[in-house]
């Protein structure tokens, strides 16, 4: 095969022709060719960056405050409603760390968790720029979880995520989520933050599934439902004796009932003490031993 190549030479120009002025043609198309390839080149490289970071999210969204409302089970048949409750006021502990983004309390969507409101109708209500909602679907023994964060303004979705291969056990799945929504909120996050968004105050699973219960029972506020908080936080506290939350939420069970139905119903202030020594960062603890004052 012959390859021609053609170049362009200087001719010498009788004198009595003027000189040809440049070939301006020829500069502007080669001006234009590469402008194509360098924008074709920041096209790809943008595409790349999306795809590299596999959750849909291209850069931080400029967000103020956040309201993660209870999470909806697929399966009506097999619905667990602590987990709905629980995995959505774990996600709303760990991004209420997060600096100049204020996240809803749990108390303020707790009313979501059985209701039927549409999610932009509760994002208004609430008066936040956005709404993070979620479902949860078991799958023998793995949990599929999948998110979709939603402006409220103007119910643009904004970010989406589904969690399958990577979410083996209730941990990992609320690692992943709290990980991958923060890094859709923020460009940066520092090491404090990282670890702030998957402290566990348990590596028992039973243990955290159990105290995920008996806050869902305290939650009801009355005697029966007392009882039956009391009953599964001490399960919790039979699988992992150090599991400081596990402590306050029994300590506080007892203090309603007691409260509610006259008769002692156990040493809530150990309890306390005990939650308080585990963890002194718990911030429920100090309230509560507030609460009880210097004698606690």
């Amino acid at each position: 095969t012959t390859t021609s190549l053609i170049y362009e030479e200087e001719v010498e120009l009788p004198e009595t022709h003027p000189a040809l002025p440049p070939a301006r043609t020829s500069l502007g198309l080669r001006a234009v060719v590469m402008c194509f390839v360098v924008v074709l080149c920041l096209v790809g490289w943008l595409g790349w960056q999306q795809t590299r970071r596999g959750d849909g999210a291209t850069a931080a969204l400029p967000l103020r405050s956040l309201a993660v409302l209870p999470f909806s089970s697929l399966d009506a048949a097999s619905r667990e409603p602590h987990l709905e409750i629980g995995v959505a006021d774990t996600l709303i502990t760990r991004l209420s760390n997060l600096g100049e983004l204020t996240v809803r309390p749990t108390s303020a969507v707790r009313a979501y968790a059985e209701s039927q409101t549409d999610t932009l109708a509760a994002g208004r209500a609430l008066k936040v720029d956005a709404v993070l909602e979620g479902s949860l679907q078991r799958q023998e023994d793995r949990l599929r979880v999948t998110v979709r964060l939603l402006r409220v303004r103007d119910g643009q979705p904004l970010w989406a995520y589904q969690c399958d291969a990577a979410c083996t056990d209730i941990f990992q799945t609320q690692d992943t989520v709290s990980l991958r929504v923060a890094s859709a909120l923020r460009t940066h996050l520092s090491a404090a933050e990282q670890q702030s968004l998957t402290k566990r105050g348990t590596q028992n699973a039973e243990a955290y599934q159990l105290r995920l219960k008996g806050q869902y029972f305290f939650d009801q506020r009355n005697a029966e439902s007392f009882r039956k908080a009391i009953d599964a936080y001490e399960q919790a506290l039979a699988r992992d004796p150090n599991y400081a939350l596990a402590h306050h939420g029994l300590a506080q069970s007892q203090m309603w009932l007691r409260q509610v139905s006259g008769q002692p119903s156990g040493d809530y202030r150990a309890h306390l003490q005990k939650a308080a020594a585990l963890d002194p960062t718990l911030p429920e603890v100090h309230a509560l031993l507030g609460l009880l004052g210097p004698g606690a």
